[in-house]
């Protein structure tokens, strides 16, 4: 049972790193597409203000999205077992019907409400 909890930790750490990653490279790949049309936007500005307008607008929507991609970060960090440990179970699931045949939604049921009084 030991080894179990071990192995479901190593996949939990395993799938928080890997949206860890995909969330730095989603905020890197939005900021250089903001970045690149506001660079191809300003030559277009006809006045001092409204460049400074574009710009801010630009500065502010990157500050909102990196602050929504934290807030998530922080969301998933705090509930990782919750989170993943339910995406594990329903893996497990699919993949032990695919194996035996599809599960009866009453077993199906059962078993889930078996593995939430495990835990």
């Amino acid at each position: 049972m030991n080894v179990q909890k071990t192995e479901t930790k190593g996949k939990i750490d395993g799938m928080f790193r890997r949206d860890c990653a995909l969330l730095v490279v989603f905020l890197l790949a939005a900021a250089a597409i903001t970045l690149f049309v506001l660079f191809q936007v300003l030559p277009l500005a006809e006045g001092g203000s409204t460049t400074v307008l574009l710009t801010a607008v630009c500065g502010v929507s990157l500050l909102a999205l990196a602050g929504a991609m934290l807030w998530v970060l922080r969301y998933l960090q705090q509930n990782r077992d919750e989170v993943y440990g339910e995406e594990i179970y329903y893996r497990e699931l699919a993949a032990a019907g695919r194996s035996s045949g599809a599960a009866s939604c009453s077993e199906t049921q059962s078993g889930k409400e078996e593995g939430r009084k495990q835990s």
